[in-house]
């Protein structure tokens, strides 16, 4: 999630267009799991695109049973 943040925030501020940072996420995520994100025109499931894009190794909520 982080690494998408701060490739928003670089089109935000211009410095780069938004199709060269969906090219870039694209290429990341076949690189991390190429049979769940295949290139060409195979797609990809939204749900596995959706929890690859959120997840975080921070900690960003808690519960508490009271």
């Amino acid at each position: 999630m982080q690494a998408l943040a701060y490739r928003f925030q670089e089109v935000y501020e211009g410095n780069v267009f938004l199709e060269n940072v969906r090219d870039d996420i694209r290429n990341d995520l076949h690189y991390f799991d190429p049979n769940k994100f295949p290139m060409g025109k195979n797609g990809a499931s939204v749900a596995d695109l959706g929890i690859a894009l959120l997840q975080s190794t921070n900690e960003n909520a808690i519960s508490q049973v009271y």
